[in-house]
């Protein structure tokens, strides 16, 4: 018997049609859209306050913005556009 020899292959990151920067100066959480996803509703919430900030766009328009009151803590963005597709993340303000 001969034994198996297995191939890997590199891998690439999927393509994610949405960026998000926080900027610090202004408090403010950027979001672009790379790709048309319809309308969005964002929401951004300090897990340490329990604050929430909350907006609707439409995508197509390329970007938009959330004010917060930057506020330390652990924050999490969550994204839903049209037909339930959601995406999400973290992050720390100090």
């Amino acid at each position: 018997m001969e034994p198996s020899i297995t191939k890997t292959q590199p891998r690439s990151a999927g393509l994610v049609p949405v960026e998000c920067l926080y900027n610090g100066m202004d408090q403010t959480v950027s979001i672009t859209y790379l790709e048309d996803i319809g309308s969005v509703s964002v929401t951004v919430t300090n897990r340490f306050t329990g604050e929430a900030f909350a907006g609707f766009c439409d995508s197509s328009e390329g970007t938009s913005v959330i004010q917060t009151t930057g506020s330390a803590g652990d924050y999490h963005i969550f994204i839903e556009a049209e037909g339930g597709i959601m995406y999400e993340g973290d992050f720390h303000v100090e």
